[in-house]
């Protein structure tokens, strides 16, 4: 390895010192850091990003500075709080209400304690229109109402296929009952014992579409002109 000569930019200063190789075949190289870079690294390690929890009637409770799987989202889990791709890290049913000082306050104590910078923002002005917010919570009713109805739709038909297999497992022996001492008996004992769980799969198969029509036909408990009253 030789040292790296010639002229360097200031950012390339910054960095170290370079030894690179010099034989043609070579591709190698090492970095000996600068004692400002270290130090500039080491406190990168001690200042986490700093985060803002905002909440807004029209937008809910939010927080920006992070992404699930940061290490953000699981210090404040607990309270309440969900994340989504699209939205990214909110508090669970905090749109078109007040802001919920509690849960904020806790989850802002929760980041700080970790080495987070929190700023909470507070706005209860910026509201949106009654028609907007009641079109909002129809819209995602029928949404709710069509997943639900289409997973009632595949529990049913799994339910149906496991049962009439179950039925063609049974037939073939017609209630016949198991001979001990002959050599069908094992393969006989297997068939009833395949046929008995694919009977129970079917039935536990059957009750899931009866909660999911039962989730499909349950109205929100909380109306938008409920909600925009606080």
């Amino acid at each position: 390895m030789t040292l790296q000569t010639g002229d360097q930019s200031p950012q390339q200063r910054f960095t170290g010192t370079w030894y690179a190789c010099t034989e043609p075949t070579c591709w190698s190289a090492t970095l000996s850091p600068s004692a400002e870079l270290a130090a500039e690294l080491e406190a990168q390690g001690r200042t986490k990003a700093p985060l803002t929890i905002t909440h807004t009637r029209a937008n809910g409770t939010l927080v920006s500075g992070s992404v699930k799987g940061a290490g953000v989202y699981e210090l404040i889990q607990p309270f309440r709080f969900r994340a989504s791709p699209s939205i990214g890290i909110y508090l669970r049913g905090s749109r078109d209400r007040r802001a919920d000082t509690y849960r904020i306050t806790l989850a802002a104590d929760a980041l700080r304690a970790a080495g987070h910078q929190v700023t909470v923002e507070i706005d209860e002005t910026h509201r949106r229109a009654f028609a907007e917010a009641e079109q909002d919570r129809t819209d995602r009713a029928a949404g709710r109402a069509e997943y639900f109805g289409a997973q009632a739709e595949r529990f049913q038909t799994s339910s149906d296929a496991k049962w009439e297999r179950g039925r063609e497992i049974t037939r073939e022996y017609a209630g016949e009952p198991v001979k001990v001492d002959h050599y069908s008996a094992n393969r006989h004992m297997r068939d009833l014992e395949r046929a008995h769980r694919l009977f129970g799969q079917s039935a536990q198969s059957r009750r899931r579409p009866t909660a999911a029509r039962a989730a499909r036909s349950r109205p929100s408990t909380t109306s938008s002109t409920e909600r925009t009253r606080g």
